[in-house]
């Protein structure tokens, strides 16, 4: 009898366990369902010369003299209306542009960097506070 109260229980732990799983969403669902039920965009963005700051390392090319006259740049603000100012380090630096940025606590609103002169590297950036 008391093997049989076991097994029962066992069986209830069971499927109890599996409905509740069952039940939780997965990540991609919860995803799929929050952009179904954002509204919708619409271009431009703001017509009231919203600025975006971004830290991003360019090592110079040919074809441009900053990363501002790079045409995906040119075409993001022509549609969204948005002032793309694009932060870099001179050429050569050493990450001491990159450091000296990020101590002085005036940061751009957007980094686009590998972290590597950060001590710590992107770890110590989030537990820094630097990274969300």
């Amino acid at each position: 009898m008391k093997r049989i109260l076991v097994l029962a229980l066992a069986l209830l732990m069971a499927l109890t366990l599996s409905a509740a799983v069952a039940e939780e969403p997965s990540f991609e669902e919860k995803t799929l369902a929050l952009a179904k039920a954002a509204e919708p965009t619409t271009l431009p963005l703001t017509d009231s010369g919203e600025q975006l700051t971004i830290y991003m390392e360019f090592a110079g090319s040919q074809v441009y003299d900053d990363m501002e006259q790079h045409p995906v740049i040119q075409k993001f603000q022509e549609m969204t209306g948005v002032d793309i100012v694009v932060i870099s380090p001179p050429e050569g630096d050493d990450g001491t542009f990159f450091n000296t940025i990020v101590a002085s606590g005036d940061w751009p609103d957007l980094f686009r960097s590998e972290f590597n002169t950060y001590p710590g590297g992107v770890v110590g950036a989030i537990d820094d506070g630097v990274l969300l």
